[in-house]
């Protein structure tokens, strides 16, 4: 999978979450973006957000081409714009259930 292609395989696994979170919190209602605006300011990254519109939350996943094999992300408000203290983890640990429980944490 080449890297411009890895916020597509992320929403893909963010999308699965979705729909489990979804079924079992009712005061959780996500809803996911993909930007890619950052490409055509020079910027070899796109983000993922997952908002939920009821308390303002927001999960943002930044996948930057020079670190292929990384996840960074953010648990923040919709009405704060992103910091720089995103937090790392390996794409190998990112699965379903690691989107759901970030969920479950992110936007309650």
């Amino acid at each position: 999978m080449s890297q411009k292609d890895a916020v597509y395989w992320l929403a893909e696994l963010v999308s699965e979450s979705q729909k489990m979170i979804q079924d079992e919190f009712a005061a959780i209602d996500p809803v996911v973006g993909i930007n890619r605006k950052l490409r055509k300011q020079n910027f070899n990254c796109d983000l993922l957000t997952i908002d939920n519109n009821r308390n303002r939350r927001r999960i943002t996943f930044l996948l930057d081409d020079a670190l292929p094999t990384c996840v960074q992300y953010q648990l923040t408000s919709m009405d704060d714009d992103p910091g720089f203290d995103f937090k790392k983890v390996d794409s190998v640990k990112v699965t379903v259930l690691f989107c759901t429980n970030l969920m479950k944490v992110g936007l309650k």
